[in-house]
């Protein structure tokens, strides 16, 4: 049978040089299956490299397992045991499912359109199964010449399993983003389950991190190397899990810049009130002006900044990816999220959304807090061409 590259699916903006995690390692797997059946190729990773980090994985061992031709002949005999992941996996087909809507820009999958049809994408696999489905959708498009549509999954009122999410999400905005422009997902916002939170953790996971409890000194040998005293970091707080859980649900995240550590311990001065000056007294005063008793707010609270300085035992705290089950633990700064924060302009005030970076960026500068600035700018705004929302506007406010 004649061979494809995978490159051959996406254009030059999403051209792959190297794979680097395990879901874009099952996309390559999906697309080869559809490939095989609609094309009568195979697709090769023949001029692609593939991240050492992910070799060891349970998706490196399935895909080569299920004859992916991923450019190299690797010994079997050091494979990972996948058969006791099979949840990670889709082997079979979305033939016979039922799309609640198909038109050349948009295909949408809703389970509960039919669910006696879509019954097969509704198992531990879902997450496998719905990059089976945008796998299917790119070699369709291409086997028709068309641009391939989006496909949106909407489940917004849909019953949401812990990690029905993560191959897409990784796919979407890690690695390469194969699937950044051509994916949606519609998830109620009343779920238990965080979806972004659970794709970084099975991120870390394919790559051989986060899935092991880590002694003291392999956290302190790691922080040692990658912080110094003045870094930024995210402080977590997550929920105890039942047992056999190792997730968990996040319950607070507050910005904190580090004082000192040592070989047991890091000290760190954190900040739970995220807010611009600004913004706190644009919230104080529109809860004043809703308020029909007498709420008198102080020039004091207006201006009030909480600094929290805390110890922690390396013993008992996660260190970025030295985590696993820890209640407590510390994360280089990453978008997850974000905030809404005020800003003067010529026509009044704005209220606009800050990304996490954008949103600690804002309210350190405002606030006056001490960090290492320059290494932080150069590590998430200038080594991305990215330019500060604050500084951006602040420029606009002085012009």
């Amino acid at each position: 049978m004649d061979s494809i590259c995978i490159n051959a699916f996406f254009g030059n903006e999403r051209r792959v040089k190297k794979i680097t995690t395990g879901s874009e390692l099952l996309l390559a797997y999906e697309l080869d299956k559809y490939s095989r059946l609609l094309l009568g190729k195979r697709v090769s990773l023949a001029n692609v490299s593939i991240s050492k980090s992910i070799i060891g994985s349970e998706q490196f061992s399935f895909v080569v397992t299920n004859g992916l031709d991923v450019g190299f002949t690797p010994d079997m005999e050091t494979l990972a045991d996948y058969r006791v992941r099979v949840g990670l996996f889709f082997t079979k087909t979305i033939d016979g499912i039922v799309f609640k809507l198909m038109t050349p820009e948009l295909w949408v999958y809703d389970f509960s359109y039919n669910t006696a049809a879509n019954l097969i994408t509704y198992g531990a696999n879902r997450s496998a199964a719905y990059v089976s489905m945008i796998a299917y959708l790119i070699v369709k498009s291409a086997k028709d010449g068309v641009a391939c549509p989006k496909l949106l999954i909407d489940h917004e009122e849909h019953a949401q399993l812990e990690l029905e999410y993560v191959d897409l999400l990784i796919l979407k905005g890690y690695g390469n983003k194969l699937l950044s422009n051509v994916v949606d997902i519609n998830f109620s916002a009343s779920a238990k389950q965080q979806p972004e939170w659970e794709a970084f953790v099975i991120l870390n996971r394919q790559r051989g991190v986060m899935n092991r409890e880590y002694s003291t000194t392999e956290k302190y040998k790691y922080f040692k190397k990658h912080f110094e005293v003045g870094d930024v970091v995210l402080l977590y707080q997550r929920a105890k899990g039942a047992k056999g859980k190792s997730i968990n649900k996040l319950i607070s995240c507050y910005p904190a810049v580090i004082l000192g550590f040592n070989k047991t311990n890091v000290d760190l001065m954190y900040y739970p009130l995220v807010k611009t000056k600004l913004t706190r007294h644009m919230l104080l005063s529109l809860a004043e002006n809703d308020y029909d008793g007498d709420l008198q707010v102080t020039e004091t609270e207006l201006d009030r900044f909480t600094a929290c300085k805390q110890n922690l035992e390396l013993m008992y705290t996660g260190v970025d990816v030295c985590t696993y089950l820890e209640e407590t633990f510390i994360l280089r700064p990453a978008d997850f999220d974000g905030s809404h924060q005020y800003f003067r302009t010529e026509n009044g005030f704005v209220r606009l959304f800050l990304s996490t970076l954008d949103t600690i960026y804002a309210v350190f500068e405002d606030r006056g807090v001490e960090y290492n600035k320059a290494s932080f700018l150069d590590t998430y705004f200038n080594s991305c061409n990215r330019v500060p929302v604050y500084d951006e506007m602040m420029r606009k406010q002085g012009s």
